[in-house]
């Protein structure tokens, strides 16, 4: 799933607007935080160590700022309510650069690029699985 999400991370270099950028916020938001679903059913034999999982869970990553008000509020807010609370802005500079902004609308990470918050999560499941496996 991570690397899933890092190939649609990826594509946003393309500059998508409309449609394709609709698709890979959902892609993106959906997949980040499917991990944390995905990683309650890894151990459901496995009871000792799924106790231990959902402490941490629980404990760490439910009450994670990242977590709450993007990985979890972002998802959603797009499957359930089919809003990305994200703007697309095209810029061109006076060399004719043209570049792409992706901003988050609203909440805590208002003005906060939606590149760099998946880059985040990317990186806030790898920290926490590492983590985890380690318990």
């Amino acid at each position: 799933m991570l690397n899933d999400a890092r190939f649609a991370l990826e594509k946003f270099k393309e500059n998508p607007i409309d449609v394709d950028f609709r698709h890979l916020v959902v892609l993106c938001c959906v997949l980040i935080r499917t991990v944390g679903d995905a990683l309650k059913k890894e151990n459901e034999e496995d009871k000792i160590n799924l106790k231990k999982q959902n402490d941490y869970y629980k404990k760490v990553i439910s009450s994670d700022n990242l977590y709450t008000n993007f990985i979890k509020s972002s998802r959603d807010s797009i499957i359930h309510e089919y809003i990305a609370r994200i703007e697309w802005e095209s810029n061109t500079d006076l060399e004719k650069n043209h570049s792409m902004e992706y901003l988050m609308k609203e909440g805590i990470f208002k003005g906060n690029d939606f590149r760099e918050l998946v880059g985040q999560s990317i990186e806030f499941w790898e920290k926490h699985l590492t983590l985890i496996e380690n318990i």
